[in-house]
């Protein structure tokens, strides 16, 4: 099967390496400026059993993505809720029907859940806190496309958005992995002695983090 790739050139950089987007499986070499375009081509040769590999694995994960649709239902924060696309000028949630604008309503969702996720995020992340004995400073959301979560030295903790359509289990997962950066600011041994002993079963839901990858860039994509 025929690879489809683009190539990006740069003067700054010493090496080639080949990047597979999240969601949309869009394969692009990046290579330094000399580079020639036989080296390109022997290296997508080279590497296109893995290519592939990951491409598949991106097809899989987009299978799994929720629908923004009329009359869709859809998993955030913890409940389940139905999705109305209607002629209205925002976005609104009364019991568990969510009205979205025709006009925008991917984006509109996604203002939305900041405000559904954000108390319920906060929340998760002082429980597991005083639970297992961390101090943090603060609890924040951004729009990362290639990162869950992360920890500042200070102990502010900023999670991705998207991390509200993830099931409870798998949010528990990154909520304590950046709790456990408030002491190990690394991923060596150290930090993964402290997940395990609380987390036994981190490796199992840290596999299962990895299917929900595409959810990252699917919501920001635009």
């Amino acid at each position: 099967m025929k690879i489809n790739y683009q190539i990006k050139r740069s003067s700054k950089r010493k090496s080639i390496t080949v990047k597979i987007e999240s969601y949309t499986g869009k394969v692009t070499v990046l290579a330094p400026s000399t580079t020639p375009l036989s080296r390109i081509e022997g290296l997508i040769n080279e590497r296109a059993e893995w290519i592939m590999e990951k491409l598949n694995a991106v097809k899989q994960s987009n299978s799994i993505l929720p629908k923004i649709e009329n009359g869709a239902s859809i998993y955030i924060a913890g409940k389940n809720y139905l999705l109305n696309i209607a002629d209205v000028k925002r976005a609104s949630v009364k019991g568990d029907i969510i009205t979205l604008p025709i006009a925008n309503p991917k984006s509109s969702l996604i203002n939305l859940t900041k405000r559904i996720f954000l108390p319920y995020v906060q929340a998760k992340t002082q429980y597991f806190a005083q639970k297992c004995g961390f101090k943090y400073k603060s609890v924040a959301l951004n729009k990362a496309k290639r990162k869950w979560g992360s920890c500042t030295s200070s102990g502010e903790i900023t999670y991705s958005t998207a991390l509200a359509f993830l099931p409870e289990d798998i949010c528990d997962y990154v909520v304590l992995h950046e709790l456990c950066h408030t002491i190990e600011m690394n991923h060596q041994a150290g930090f993964y002695a402290i997940l395990a002993r609380l987390m036994p079963d981190y490796k199992l839901r840290q596999r299962l983090l990895k299917s929900f990858s595409s959810y990252l860039s699917y919501f920001y994509e635009d």
